[in-house]
């Protein structure tokens, strides 16, 4: 499956561990972290 790096994602959720985990696992895909 393709993925497109520049496509900008927004991570939402109550939860900060959750949204780190989502974050780990979008730069473990190769997109930028950017606050």
């Amino acid at each position: 499956m393709a993925v497109d790096l520049s496509m900008p994602v927004l991570v939402v959720d109550d939860y900060s561990t959750m949204i780190r985990i989502i974050r780990n696992l979008l730069k473990q895909l190769g997109f930028e972290n950017i606050d």
